[in-house]
Parts: structure tokens; sequence; C-alpha cells
């Protein structure tokens, strides 16, 4: 079934039509154009169907950009599964047998996972 857009009326059209009671789709009232005045006289103003795809095409801009970057956050990760990973945060990091330098990077490079993916989650927000 296609959608149905309606302007709904409660009353057929007359020398005194019908008022107007709301724009629905599918049966359901939705927030749709936007009312204005025009002299003596109210419009309702409904989109520009150009304008909702321009809005679309920047949307989707916009969401391709934020995968870009969760792609790049994700191929710090290649070849490491999720035990991995953790095995090395979790177990790695306090091994006494690895040195201060090897540890000093390790927490650089989790601060900087860190920050990255707080800084996508934000955007994402």
């Amino acid at each position: 079934m296609s959608d149905k857009l309606a302007i709904v009326f409660d009353g057929p059209p007359a020398n005194e039509s019908g008022r107007f009671i709301e724009v629905e789709l599918n049966g359901a009232g939705v927030s749709f154009g936007e009312w204005q005045e025009n002299g003596d006289y109210w419009e309702l103003v409904f989109p520009d169907r150009w304008a909702a795809l321009a809005k679309a095409q920047s949307e989707r801009d916009a969401l391709e950009a934020r995968l870009s970057k969760m792609d790049e956050i994700l191929s710090m990760f290649q070849g490491f599964s999720v035990s991995e990973l953790l095995r090395v945060i979790a177990k790695d990091y306090d091994r006494s047998d690895v040195g201060n330098s090897v540890k000093m990077r390790r927490s650089m490079w989790l601060k900087d996972l860190a920050d990255k993916l707080e800084a996508l989650a934000g955007e994402i927000r």
C-alpha cells in the first residue's frame, strides 16, 4: 500500500466550506507545511520537494563523513579480535616483564583511542 497524504476538513466544498482539521499521513496527524499569512487569507504552504531532496542529500553526506571516521578508528583494530584487545588491555598492561616505555606507548595509544571514540560519540549524539 502506498502512503496517503490527506488534508482533512470537517465538511465538503461548498459556499460555506468545511473547516480545516489537520494534515494526515496514513490516518495519523502530521506536522507538514507551514501556515503563512497572505493578505486577507492564510495559506498552508507545503515544502518544496527539491528542498527536501537537498536536505536528505546533506544528511546523507554528514552520515557518510561519520562512517568514514568510524572506519578510520576501526582500522586501528584490524587483525585483532575483541578478546585479544581485552587481553592486551587487561593483562599485558600490568605485566612486570613489559618495560615502562612499552607501557607508556600502550597508555598513549589507549588514551588516543578513547579520545577518538569520545569525539565520535559526541558527533553522533
